[in-house]
């Protein structure tokens, strides 16, 4: 063989061998997801502050970055839901800072410089992220910002719930405010990441697009309108992608206003390839943390074999031992609930089942809050809990070996 010839075959088996090693889209059939081939279920995280510290700008922490995605990555944990960026909203808001979506519509360039920087760094790893684009809460602007940004009124407190309500209702009733939305949304997965030169849109370390965190009408009247938002928002993602899942957000029957046949219908849709449940028994306070907890899933499991598409409880949590914030104290309660709860996917696996996935909440790795009261200011560590909540209440720190095993000894089960 020609020196000119041998160059050519090696150059061959290096592509090939490129190719083999690096992970494809996950995509769905039926009810289940498929990577690289086989069935893929998993316990993921949620890690919503990866862009803002992967930012070459003032919330930029690129050692912290590295060192929590690690300590993930050491636990298996391969799929994280995260935040496309914060949005600028109203005076009384408790939302994340610094925003990508300023109110004149421009973004922060660093955000989106770190938002690429992320996707590239868990790219690398075999990684992959869910990405949402929207709330209905206002701690990360969403609603909030597209009616502030249209009509110029500033919102009253999340708090407030019924003055809050009202005022994101143009959510659904302005076209003006669902198109900037829309936009945004155009804006994102039709980029192309400076980091890797790679289009969002064919970028395998994107697990799904999702259309929002929590999103829901508020009002019943407003079912009609809300479901077609969401599917407007779904089919411009395809118009643009067809290479990746949607997903919406929902957090199940509990967003819904008591009409559970949206939670159904919306997920009905074709361009929605997974269901998704957030279970939070702190907050619901139930009367039995695992008899309530085991009913729920149970019929958020049935919805999603009636539709034949996978489920994943892409929220939970539980405080720590005596409503604790601080790394140090014990979360002994948890722990015994993530098992419980953890090991419903480990079963399913088993039995090639639709519950495809859980992403606790959240990750804090390395972060830490500031105060013992955990308040949150501009310029403090982000943790898990978003800013209008103690800053340790549900998170997890990179010092919860135990939780972290737990985590592990699951993904090893999934990975056999």
């Amino acid at each position: 063989m020609n020196k000119k010839n041998a160059a050519i075959v090696l150059a061959v088996m290096a592509f090939m061998s490129s190719c083999v090693s690096e992970p494809g889209f996950v995509t769905r059939d039926g009810t289940q997801f498929i990577r690289n081939g086989e069935p893929y279920y998993f316990v993921g995280a949620n890690y919503w502050v990866g862009p803002l510290l992967a930012s070459p700008g003032e919330s930029g922490d690129w050692n912290r970055l590295i060192h929590d995605l690690d300590v993930m990555q050491d636990a298996g944990i391969d799929n994280l839901r995260v935040l496309v960026g914060g949005d600028e909203a109203c005076p009384v808001c408790q939302n994340v800072r610094p925003f990508l979506q300023r109110l004149d519509g421009s973004y922060d360039q660093d955000l989106l410089a770190g938002l690429d920087r992320f996707m590239a760094e868990i790219g690398r790893r075999g990684m992959t992220a869910v990405l949402y684009f929207n709330n209905s809460c206002d701690w990360s602007g969403g609603y909030v910002h597209y009616v502030k940004r249209v009509t110029g009124e500033d919102s009253p407190s999340f708090w407030d719930w019924e003055d809050y309500h009202d005022y994101c209702a143009p959510m659904f009733t302005n076209t003006e405010v669902q198109d900037c939305y829309l936009n945004h949304i155009k804006n994102i997965v039709s980029r192309v990441n400076t980091e890797t030169g790679i289009a969002y849109k064919d970028d395998p370390a994107i697990f799904s697009w999702q259309l929002a965190n929590e999103p829901r009408a508020f009002f019943v009247e407003l079912h009609p309108q809300f479901v077609s938002l969401l599917h407007k928002a779904a089919q411009t993602i395809r118009s643009i992608d067809s290479n990746h899942m949607i997903s919406t957000g929902m957090e199940g029957h509990q967003g819904t206003e008591g009409q559970f046949e949206e939670y159904l219908t919306v997920h009905a849709d074709s361009l929605i390839d997974y269901l998704t449940y957030h279970i939070w028994p702190d907050n619901f306070r139930f009367s039995d943390l695992y008899a309530v907890s085991d009913s729920l899933i149970n019929v958020h499991i049935s919805d999603a074999r009636e539709l034949g598409k996978p489920l994943v409880i892409e929220e939970f949590g539980l405080i720590r031992d005596n409503g604790a914030i601080g790394p140090a104290s014990a979360a002994t309660e948890r722990n015994e609930y993530y098992s419980w709860l953890l090991d419903k996917v480990a079963v399913s696996a088993s039995e090639g089942d639709v519950l495809a996935g859980a992403n606790f909440w959240a990750f804090a790795g390395a972060g830490r809050a500031r105060t013992e009261e955990g308040v949150w200011a501009l310029g403090d560590d982000f943790l898990g809990d978003p800013p209008f909540e103690p800053q340790g209440k549900f998170s997890v720190f990179d010092t919860d070996t135990a939780t972290l095993d737990i985590v592990k000894s699951v993904n090893e089960k999934l990975s056999l």
